[in-house]
């Protein structure tokens, strides 16, 4: 009998956990979403990023005031590991067509970066290479825009450290 009792609590916390289901949980990025590159990485031979379906993010926020923020981050390798890599382009007001240089300047309202991370912030294993200090810092290239959906092409000098060329991505836009 305490065996039965047992096995039916155990089998009501199960049919709870399974039955609950939390509302808030943001959906999941569309399948369409891809971003490629090639990235060499301190000199060494060019390696190939490809990230596709929900390893690609693309959120996109507009503000009261009207202003974008648009993020198109491609993630590739195992978690948590040295494989991990990430390639995120943002962009803030920037809602049209067009080519952008990689250029942070403060006076601008129309700013783009990129950078490029191997690891995780939640891990031992984190650094981040980033286009906002470098004077050649390469650019983003939109080649079409939507409601829905962002398409284009990049090139990324990162810290002189990761050089990233032949980038293209599209994708949807999170809901």
């Amino acid at each position: 009998m305490k065996n039965l009792s047992v096995v039916t609590i155990i089998a009501f916390y199960i049919l709870s956990i399974v039955a609950c289901k939390k509302s808030t949980m943001p959906p999941a990025p569309s399948a369409n979403n891809e971003m490629n590159a090639t990235v060499a990485i301190a000199g060494a031979a060019p390696i190939s990023h490809k990230a596709s379906n929900y390893h690609v993010y693309i959120p996109r926020t507009v503000g009261s005031n009207g202003e974008t923020y648009i993020s198109i981050s491609g993630n590739v390798g195992t978690p948590n590991t040295t494989s991990e890599r990430s390639i995120t382009i943002v962009l803030f007001n920037i809602s049209a067509t067009g080519t952008y240089a990689f250029n942070m300047d403060p006076n601008a309202r129309q700013q783009a970066y990129c950078t490029y991370e191997i690891g995780n912030i939640f891990s031992y294993i984190y650094n981040q290479y980033s286009t906002e200090t470098v004077a050649q810092a390469g650019s983003v290239t939109i080649t079409a825009i939507t409601a829905t959906s962002i398409q284009g092409t990049f090139t990324a000098n990162c810290d002189n450290y990761a050089i990233i060329s032949n980038g293209t991505f599209k994708g949807d836009f999170e809901k």
